[in-house]
């Protein structure tokens, strides 16, 4: 009987430490992250693969382990375009064992065209190239507003996400960023 209220009293400690850090990150979802709807539960990622440079497929279950800020965008998007640079600093800055930030095109343009685009035009030398010109990850996981940014944590849940863009190099963003690597590492 004390082993089954001890084993209740871990559970319900652990649940409310985690719910109470998951509180801790929707209440930093202000200012410049006022639109990050941290969602009241974490839920289940989409399994719809995306493709890596040599058009390898690739899912969210790859980065376990990893905190992952997904952002789905486009060439064609200026809102999208102006976020890369943002982007390609925070994984300059926190990325990691911990941590990545993860961009996803969704053009149906030829591959060597995202990757010009995205290396001279936008300058981005921390971001690795995925694509999904099937639409499959975008629609999969519900995007229907480019950009697109989900906060996925460590075992590939999805934490939240903000539909429009952001200014990720605010403060705001990376005391955000810096609580969602955190999180997990009690």
């Amino acid at each position: 009987m004390n082993r089954f209220i001890l084993a209740s009293i871990l559970f319900f400690g652990l649940a409310a430490c985690s719910n109470a850090a998951e509180d801790d990150l929707a209440s930093l979802a202000r200012g410049q992250l006022i639109a990050f709807e941290v969602h009241d539960a974490p839920i289940a990622a989409s399994t719809a693969a995306f493709l890596d440079e040599s058009g390898a497929p690739v899912t969210i279950a790859d980065f376990s382990g990893r905190v992952v800020l997904l952002n789905v965008w486009a060439t064609w998007c200026a809102p999208c375009v102006r976020e890369m640079p943002q982007l390609d600093a925070l994984q300059g800055e926190y990325g990691s064992d911990d941590f990545v930030v993860i961009t996803v095109s969704t053009d149906r343009i030829e591959l060597a065209e995202v990757e010009y685009f995205l290396r001279e035009e936008i300058g981005a030398a921390h971001l690795a190239l995925y694509t999904d010109q099937s639409l499959d990850f975008a629609l999969g996981s519900g995007v229907s507003v480019w950009p697109t940014t989900i906060l996925y944590n460590r075992g590939g849940m999805e934490l939240g996400r903000i539909a429009g863009p952001a200014e990720w190099n605010s403060d705001d963003a990376h005391r955000f960023i810096e609580a969602a690597i955190a999180l997990g590492q009690e």
